[in-house]
């Protein structure tokens, strides 16, 4: 049963990176808004976004959860931040963000969501780092700094937010490389 946990997240990161694509080639986006609100915009691709990101993150925090948690014995506050960053991900699955305004609810969940993200992988390096190798402990730091730097350059640099869509995916491809690293290397 460990090995298909185990499996779930590189499941889960593939096919939110194939079904991205498709969404992306279906429905072409504008580089200033988010991919949440790209879908919105129509409500058969937002009850199909919704739909697949809610398996997807359903399959991806079982991974984190009942495998790579307990793999190398993480601490209470990963669990604590898993916990609300999945209560969070699953409410901004099925609340549409409303275009333009920067304290609606999804908008609010994706901010604690992308928030934990950098701190979960600070815990991971924190708590396993005895049993991690050098590169995998370099490749946690470098994706935190770079979470960070998004984060910091799309909140206090106007022109970062004209190509917002590149700085999500770039952002959560970070983490993903960091976890998945972690899991296979």
């Amino acid at each position: 049963m460990q090995e298909l946990y185990k499996s779930f997240g590189l499941i889960a990161v593939l096919f939110i990176i194939a079904f991205g694509i498709f969404a992306l080639l279906k429905w072409p986006a504008q580089k200033g808004r988010s991919f949440s609100e790209h879908v919105a915009e129509r409500r058969t691709s937002w009850l199909l976004f919704s739909s697949v990101f809610s398996v997807v993150t359903v399959l991806y925090y079982l991974f984190l959860f009942m495998w790579f948690g307990p793999h190398y014995h993480l601490s209470f506050v990963y669990y604590a931040l898993l916990f609300v960053a999945f209560v969070c991900q699953m409410i901004l699955a099925w609340w549409p963000p409303r275009t333009h305004t920067k304290s609606d609810l999804h908008t609010v969940m994706a901010v604690i969501v992308a928030c934990i993200m950098p701190i979960l992988l600070a815990d991971i390096i924190i708590t396993a780092q005895p049993v991690v190798s050098l590169f995998l402990v370099i490749s946690s730091i470098l994706a935190i700094f770079l979470c960070a730097l998004l984060m910091i350059l799309y909140g206090f640099v106007p022109a970062a937010r004209r190509h917002y869509i590149f700085y999500e995916a770039t952002y959560f491809i970070c983490f993903w490389i960091a976890i998945i690293l972690l899991t296979y290397a």
